[in-house]
């Protein structure tokens, strides 16, 4: 059959009936071979562009360039929750990518934190990532006025905050957003309840709260009512600042916290010289009709840069 099938290829002759059966059998037999050869071939070729890889010149990259890429992509001084969400996105390319954006220590470095946080270990994983960097966080509240003047839990009850400044990594700077001098009030009670209450350190470290070195507060609330500082300065909450070197305090607009500019005039802030004669670094807004304004300034005898606001901005 085979020479017969020989012939038949050099000539013109069609095939018997029986020679046809076994032609289109033997066609069969090649095809599927053929398919076979395929498979493997796409198999080999896998295996050659993963070996290639291998020796890619992207695996000799500094792992600083990836890096780089990622902080690019993400300018933010300060992370807030959808900056993260960003990271993460950016560490799913590759395994390297993951590492390179846990390795940029300064990406880690301020976090702006709120209620959607919930887990005081992941933020506390955030900010060592940031190694040895002063390390910068950010808290504001969910709403404008805070529930707390309606005799319901304040805003700043937050427990990870709390654990954060009492058992967390040193902090070199906390900013605050203020609905109200009651707020901040019942959140340096309960910081002191909490550094109370808290397993002593096995070293001589202080708590992070009192190992601040800047600190911001920033007063939101439009309502007079939520001005209520005592004549008294012993009652004061700025006695309950931390003893920090630099201090940003952005008091309310004269409109909301006064009725008149006459009223404001007799407002108080007790700011007190201790506390004035150890800032390097004071910022303060202020748009009060009010000496004791020099007498706050006169008491800034170290300061080296003085930043004064006069709140003729709308904010």
């Amino acid at each position: 059959m085979s020479q017969e099938v020989l012939r038949l290829r050099s000539e013109n002759s069609p095939p018997s009936s029986l020679q046809a059966r076994h032609i289109r059998n033997t066609l069969s037999n090649l095809e599927h071979q053929l398919n076979i050869l395929k498979l493997l071939i796409g198999h080999i070729k896998r295996d050659r562009a993963q070996y290639k890889a291998i020796l890619s010149p992207l695996r000799r990259v500094p792992m600083e360039v990836p890096c780089e890429i990622i902080a690019a992509a993400i300018p933010d001084a300060v992370l807030d929750f959808e900056s993260r969400e960003r990271v993460v996105e950016l560490s799913l390319v590759s395994r390297r990518w993951r590492d390179a954006a846990h390795l940029c220590s300064r990406l880690w470095k301020g976090l702006f934190i709120g209620p959607r946080d919930k887990s005081v270990s992941k933020i506390t994983t955030c900010l060592r990532r940031s190694g040895s960097l002063p390390k910068t966080v950010y808290f504001q509240g969910l709403r404008r006025h805070c529930p707390c003047q309606d005799a319901q839990p304040c805003d700043l009850n937050y427990p990870p905050l709390l654990k954060l400044l009492v058992d967390g990594p040193i902090i070199h700077h906390l900013a605050m957003y203020l609905d109200s001098m009651r707020c901040f009030k019942s959140f340096a009670d309960l910081i002191a309840l909490e550094i109370g209450a808290a397993t002593p350190w096995a070293s001589s470290s202080p708590h992070p709260w009192e190992a601040l070195q800047s600190f911001s507060m920033y007063f939101i609330s439009d309502k007079p009512e939520d001005w209520e500082e005592p004549m008294n300065p012993v009652e004061s909450i700025v006695t309950k600042i931390p003893s920090v070197t630099s201090l940003q305090v952005d008091l309310p607009r004269r409109t909301q916290a006064f009725a008149s500019i006459e009223e404001s005039s007799y407002g108080p802030i007790h700011l007190t010289d201790i506390q004035l004669h150890r800032l390097s670094s004071f910022t303060i807004k202020w748009d009060w009709g009010n000496k004791r304004f020099f007498s706050v300034l006169r008491a800034c005898v170290h300061v080296e840069t003085l930043t004064i606001a006069s709140n003729s901005a709308k904010s």
